[in-house]
């Protein structure tokens, strides 16, 4: 990953997603476009 993209925050909501919780993990945002669309049914 680049630099410039890692510090880029990501927030979800749904159902079945606590909320507060928060994580270190670094998250690729490449299929996220996808995979919305997917969950939407798409």
């Amino acid at each position: 990953m680049h630099e410039e993209s890692v510090h880029v925050p990501m927030f979800g909501t749904g159902p079945g997603i606590k909320g507060g919780k928060r994580s270190k993990s670094l998250v690729s945002s490449l299929d996220l476009y996808p995979t919305l669309l997917t969950l939407a049914g798409t």
